[in-house]
């Protein structure tokens, strides 16, 4: 039973987004507003998330001097996408390992400890992006909303934990939950590198950039126009809702979480939800799109039957 749950919270959030759409279409026939040019702006910065994904990826081989192409790594952030939406609880992190142990010889306790201690900075930087939106929100536009400032202040709980457990030595993280200890074990590899600690704040920064811009236009589509602090604030949740991601690709999560932040922002459900819904079509659009060109690379260099 357990296995289907992803998919159940799945149809229930598409049932009810269905029929809120279904009940709304003069709001939305009155809101959209369609620019070729967006699409490209859009698409721009999806290429753009793929490359940032393939360069975290070079980031968990650099500790065992692994060096993999430019090309590679954007082929396998395609293909890791894509097993996103195929699978639930990021089934295309599983891709991801099996490639580049097959391929590279990574070990996969090596690939599991590097994604936890990357995720660790990432979930770190963007919870305070999140705060640091949020407060300057407040102090020049008034504008506050304490469940999102307890959602971030969570996650950044959350990511501290490993940190703090850290310096108890690695014999008492076995004593704690085996995710906990994998982000400790993680953690102690990342900060090692502080240049490493360091590219990776720069990738989460350049990340959120690149989903300011999908989400700027993504509303324009929707004739709303969130100023950039705005905009940060919803990235910035976009982005810790991958902390519960049990859907495929976070599908539903991820537009909740766009639809919750915009309404502290007054911007009302149709609007938000179509924007979020237009940055989930080229989203796929663009992966479905590159995903069998990339995919034959794949098979022709044979990556998954080596041994």
């Amino acid at each position: 039973m357990k296995r289907y749950i992803p998919y159940i919270v799945l149809l229930s959030l598409v049932f009810l987004a269905g029929y809120y759409l279904y009940n709304h279409q003069n709001d939305l026939r009155t809101f959209f507003q369609f620019r070729p040019l967006y699409i490209f702006y859009m698409t721009a910065a999806g290429i753009a998330q793929f490359f940032i994904s393939g360069f975290f990826n070079r980031a968990i081989l650099k500790p065992c001097s692994i060096t993999i192409k430019t090309g590679e790594l954007f082929a396998i952030a395609v293909m890791a996408s894509i097993g996103n939406y195929v699978l639930p609880f990021r089934g295309g992190l599983g891709l991801r390992a099996i490639y580049l142990k097959r391929k590279h010889n990574f070990p996969y306790s090596y690939f599991m400890s590097g994604m936890a201690g990357i995720y660790l900075v990432f979930f770190l930087t963007n919870s305070l992006l999140g705060l640091a939106s949020m407060a300057l929100l407040y102090f020049y536009r008034g504008v506050a909303s304490p469940p999102l400032c307890l959602i971030f202040g969570f996650v950044l709980f959350l990511v501290f934990l490993p940190f703090l457990a850290s310096f108890k030595g690695f014999a008492f993280s076995r004593k704690l939950p085996e995710f906990i200890g994998r982000a400790i074990t993680g953690w102690l590899q990342v900060a090692r590198d502080p240049v490493l600690i360091f590219q990776l704040v720069v990738l989460t920064a350049i990340n959120s950039v690149t989903n300011i811009v999908l989400l700027h236009y993504g509303f324009l589509s929707s004739s709303v126009r969130p100023d950039i602090l705005e905009l940060l604030m919803i990235s910035s949740l976009l982005s810790v809702s991958g902390l519960v991601n049990i859907t495929p690709a976070g599908l539903g999560i991820q537009e909740a979480a766009i639809v919750f932040s915009s309404n502290v922002l007054g911007i009302s459900m149709a609007q938000s939800l179509m924007a979020s819904l237009f940055v989930r079509f080229v989203s796929i659009a663009l992966a479905v799109t590159l995903a069998p060109f990339l995919g034959r690379y794949f098979l022709d260099k044979e990556s998954f039957g080596e041994t």
